[in-house]
């Protein structure tokens, strides 16, 4: 629309700039009853600002992304960009303010950083990898030479990639991305209403149906050598597990 792409418009700037906003609203909120910003709350409101700053400065990897990709935009992403993501997936911040001076135990702070952090590293290596070899599949590295780089041959001159963490998992980017909706809203603790983990609950059950699209779209692409890294790969989503 007016040569711009609507997808990645409000998937990346109104739905993503929409979460923060809310998020620091609700920091301003709890400062304004309780004098000081929780511990939580700082957590919660840097993992979605370090998540945003991210998308923009990786802005050329998401556009070969799932979202941008294949989804179509419309009723979905209009509403989901605009309403769903920046209130709902903030219910963490809201409950953190309604409870403005829960805090939590360091080792659960720790934790918390930990997954966050491991769940944002192996989503970003997962999908850069993916967005080199897209661009260019003749590289035999990724990483500084750390990755090698391999494919499955298909027809009409495709290529599978197979190697790296695509060779842990069929979707190892949703790994990183189902461990850093966790942590996200794990700051609002196991204790208030199950609507603070609406984030989480709502990112896994989004990403755990995208595989089944995203595989058979796959399998249809790819045929015989899908089935093949299929075998080679077992894991569709959580390396080792699922």
């Amino acid at each position: 629309m007016f040569g711009s792409d609507c997808t990645l418009f409000f998937d990346g700037r109104v739905s993503l700039i929409g979460v923060v906003m809310v998020g620091l609203s609700y920091a301003c909120k709890q400062y304004e009853l309780a004098g000081y910003i929780s511990t939580p709350m700082l957590l919660f409101t840097a993992f979605f600002s370090i998540y945003m700053f991210d998308f923009f400065w990786f802005e050329d990897h998401f556009i070969t992304t799932f979202d941008v990709a294949y989804e179509k935009f419309g009723w979905m992403l209009t509403w989901g960009d605009t309403v769903w993501m920046p209130f709902f997936c903030n219910l963490t911040g809201y409950f953190l303010v309604e409870d403005y001076r829960y805090e939590q135990p360091k080792w659960q702070i720790a934790l918390i950083v930990i997954i966050w952090v491991s769940g944002y590293i192996f989503a970003r290596i997962a999908n850069a990898q993916k967005d080199a070899f897209k661009r260019d599949p003749s590289k035999k590295t990724f990483f500084y030479g750390l990755i090698k780089q391999d494919y499955i041959s298909a027809d009409e001159g495709k290529k599978v990639l197979s190697s790296g963490l695509w060779s842990l998992s069929r979707h190892p980017n949703y790994f990183g991305e189902l461990a850093n909706s966790l942590a996200m809203c794990l700051p609002g603790g196991i204790t208030h209403s199950i609507f603070s983990f609406g984030y989480t609950i709502f990112i896994w059950a989004l990403l755990i149906t995208r595989f089944e699209r995203d595989d058979r779209k796959c399998n249809n692409k790819y045929k015989q050598a899908w089935k093949e890294y299929s075998r080679r790969t077992p894991y569709k989503i959580v390396p080792y597990l699922y």
